[in-house]
């Protein structure tokens, strides 16, 4: 198993969690991290960056690995 699958495995929970404002216990302590910074936009800005990372995880896999 390619560690970049993995790495968008990650991404795609944090964007489902974003976008959803998923209530799960480990979703829920990282948006208690991002408001500190975030405010009100941390599940916006948790799904952007899980998108992010879903795709570079992706483009990784199928050009590195």
């Amino acid at each position: 198993m390619s560690w970049y699958l993995l790495m968008a495995a990650i991404g795609a929970y944090l964007a489902d969690g974003g976008f959803r404002k998923s209530e799960a216990k480990p979703f829920i302590y990282l948006v208690y991290r991002a408001r500190l910074m975030w405010k009100d936009n941390a599940h916006r800005m948790l799904g952007i960056s899980g998108v992010i990372i879903t795709i570079l995880g992706i483009f990784f896999h199928f050009t590195l690995g």
